[in-house]
């Protein structure tokens, strides 16, 4: 059987339906390799000179001006790039960044690509571009990437294999993924431009420094704001400390049968939550007049978390309040409630609050302060548009946050479902066709790798692999250095620093315990952590999952060393033990696990989003 026969496309156009196939060659053998320029740091000038393209020029699939790098033109011994040309990463202190690739779309003079990069040449420059985007280029890299430095050797390059068609059907397909690189880079820009217009727009809504008034307004309100410090409107203030009348034992009660008796925990988001709330009787609760809470009431933590704010909706009126709170009471016929508190929980609002807290050991917000806190006052009609405005907003922070919260309730039961408990060996629930034994494993027989990092801290920050801590994780990965730190090559082999790969897990093994991320990019860290690489044939959504188990966690507390710092040592997490299915069931498993978490993460961005709007209008709305 000729070796090429199989090789046909599941998917071309109609015109080559029933032509010839495929043909395996070496991309040598099909296209040009140019090098780049290879300059010192005293060849760099400002601009004019001759642009040189580096890995930061290349943004999903497009070359853009980034970090741009300049030379004297008298250095240049290279080729200026030419339209059709496509600049590639072949050297890089990330292995992610190898192979990263965009096409030259546009005549660009004095431009050149870097040392770093290579230059292919085709008569069909759409077809190879669009072939560089395909899985098999990825393949190809992952054979003749080096062991010790992060590059592609033109040599190497040039004998990867591919399939190619005959020129006319190269044409056919290049012109088709030209058409929709066009199309994801118009959207992409469309993008860009919208973020650039909500941020001029945005900007226009902060109030400068000593205006009375926002510059952004519901139409139709054009009037100053007045400012009143709230001990010049006729808003009253109650304290829940009752003195001798404060409830003892014998006057407390349940959620049946009493009535919430709310403290400083009950305060959550600008709302009242009586979940863990303590309950007094009614008889109490009669007796206790002052406390008792009216439609629109603002209620405050003045002890404990200071400047905790809750407002009184219809399904709180007459709960009542303990020591840790107080109530301001607006008169409606100057001041709207739910205007006041929306300014209270603004970051300005807040500032006002906690500027007037006094005592060292016990801290507090005695009512004399609280009526010193100056607040904004625009006519009634505009602190009512304002109050709704933002009570829709906390609406569906609220049911996202409801939303997030079930979520992660279903996968912390589910995790214990669907894992051994101590002393088992099977799950109580498990995916039809599956009844095999969980198998006990050595963590070491688990992972091909157990990476410790080095004690220092680097020495210099320049590069392009990122430098993380525990607070780059974002929810189940970590992604990017988010202080903005990153590593060059040669640093990392000057004080041989250990890069844990993209794929691997990380996990906290002293400090903050237990924390766990999936890497999705080379990186470095610190001791804080040690990273884990999977042997093949160990489902990674799986193996992340299982670290989220209250089993292993337990686990891990227990195996752990030091008496005010725990620890785990590299010995002590390889002889682990853990119960581990078959591949296909932890397939099963990571994937099943995958899905709660990806809802997880798109509900809590949806809130952090709505969190992030709200806090900006706060600013923004008010003077």
């Amino acid at each position: 059987m000729n070796e090429n026969e199989n090789l046909v496309p599941k998917r071309r156009f109609k015109e080559f339906t029933n032509t010839g196939t495929w043909e395996q060659r070496k991309l040598g053998d099909m296209v040009e390799f140019f090098s780049g320029l290879t300059y010192s740091p005293d060849n760099v000038i400002k601009q004019p000179g001759t642009l040189v393209l580096r890995s930061s020029n290349v943004q999903n699939g497009e070359i853009v001006n980034a970090d741009n790098v300049y030379v004297d033109n008298e250095v240049v011994n290279s080729d200026n790039v030419q339209v059709g040309d496509i600049a590639v990463v072949v050297r890089n202190g990330s292995r992610s960044l190898i192979g990263k690739h965009a096409a030259i779309k546009y005549p660009m003079k004095d431009t050149v690509i870097g040392a770093f990069m290579t230059g292919v040449r085709s008569d069909t420059p759409s077809f190879t571009n669009a072939l560089l985007d395909t899985q098999q280029f990825e393949t190809e890299i992952a054979k003749n990437l080096g062991a010790t430095i992060n590059q592609i050797t033109t040599g190497n390059f040039k004998k990867m294999i591919f399939n190619f068609p005959e020129i006319d059907e190269r044409l056919r397909i290049g012109d088709f993924f030209n058409q929709l690189d066009n199309t994801i880079a118009l959207h992409q820009r469309k993008l860009e431009k919208s973020k650039a217009l909500k941020s001029a727009y945005l900007s226009e809504m902060f109030p400068a420094e000593g205006e009375r008034k926002p510059k952004r307004r519901f139409a139709g309100f054009t009037d100053d704001w007045e400012q009143r410090k709230l001990m010049e409107t006729n808003t009253s203030f109650t304290d829940g400390n009752y003195g001798e009348s404060y409830p003892s034992g014998n006057d407390m009660s349940d959620s049946r049968n009493g009535v919430p008796f709310l403290r400083g925990s009950n305060l959550k988001n600008g709302k009242l939550d009586n979940s863990g709330a303590n309950y007094i009787t009614l008889e109490k609760h009669k007796e206790l007049t002052s406390g008792h809470l009216v439609y629109d009431d603002i209620v405050i933590a003045v002890r404990g978390s200071l400047g905790a704010l809750g407002y009184v909706d219809i399904d709180n009126v007459d709960w009542n309040i303990n020591s840790q709170l107080a109530i301001i009471r607006t008169d409606k016929s100057e001041l709207n409630g739910a205007f006041v508190i929306q300014f209270l929980s603004s970051n300005k609002g807040q500032k006002e609050l906690l500027s007037r807290q006094t005592g060292t050991a016990l801290k507090q917000l005695p009512i004399k302060q609280l009526q010193d806190v100056p607040v904004p006052k625009p006519e009634l009609a505009e602190q009512n548009k304002i109050s709704e405005f933002f009570r829709q907003l906390d609406d569906t922070i609220a049911l996202h946050q409801h939303h997030l919260d079930n979520h992660k309730e279903l996968k912390k039961a589910l995790l214990q479902k669907m894992f051994p408990r101590n002393g088992e060996k099977l799950p109580e629930v498990r995916f039809g066709g599956f009844t095999e034994v969980w198998e006990k494993r050595k963590l070491n027989k688990v992972m091909s790798d157990f990476i410790v990092p080095m004690r220092d801290k680097p020495k210099e920050f320049s590069g392009e692999i990122p430098w993380t801590r525990i607070e780059d994780i974002e929810g189940k990965y970590l992604n990017d250095s988010l202080s903005g730190q990153y590593v060059s090559q040669a640093i990392i082999e000057k004080m041989n620093l250990k890069v844990i790969p993209k794929d691997s897990l990380i996990v906290s093994v002293s400090a903050t315990f237990g924390v766990v991320a999936i890497v999705t990019q080379d990186l470095i860290t610190n001791q804080t952590f040690i990273g884990l690489v999977p042997e093949a044939n160990f489902d990674l959504d799986f193996l992340y999952t299982l670290f989220q188990t209250p089993t292993v966690r337990t686990k891990m507390k227990f195996e752990s060393a030091g008496s005010t710092i725990f620890y785990i040592t590299r010995q002590t997490f390889e002889n682990m033990q853990f119960l581990l299915p078959s591949y296909e069931e932890q397939q099963s498993i990571g994937s099943f696990f995958k899905n709660i978490d990806d809802t997880i993460t798109l509900l809590q961005q949806k809130l952090n989003d709505y969190q992030r709007l709200k806090k900006v209008m706060l600013q923004q709305m008010f003077v």
